[in-house]
């Protein structure tokens, strides 16, 4: 996915769940004797790891992606490189064994 797309994705996420964390923390203080109030409470911070963790898992996923993609290009110039040298040596033996 676009990286700008996945900023703005995960921005309006955080704005959320802060909205949400709000609002719990509020309703939570107001009426802390309400059972359901405190598992919709727990079950929201379940809710927030697991997106957390999917979060870092993607982040992950695409560091590894872009590091094996950076490690590919250098092996290509490397070997780019290296055939260039390989072709001046070869032109270099041309004329030493015609100088002979």
């Amino acid at each position: 996915m676009n990286k700008y797309i996945n900023t703005t994705l995960d921005l309006q996420h955080s704005i959320d769940t802060q909205l949400v964390l709000e609002l719990l923390t509020k309703w939570c203080r107001a009426k802390p004797d309400n059972k359901e109030l405190q598992e919709v409470s727990k079950a929201f911070m379940n809710i927030i790891f697991y997106s957390n963790k999917i979060t870092m898992e993607r982040w992950a996923y695409e560091k590894y992606c872009s590091d094996a993609r950076e490690e590919r290009n250098r092996a290509t110039l490397r070997a780019r490189s290296a055939n260039e040298e390989i072709n001046k040596l070869k032109e270099q033996l041309k004329q030493v064994n015609y100088d002979l």
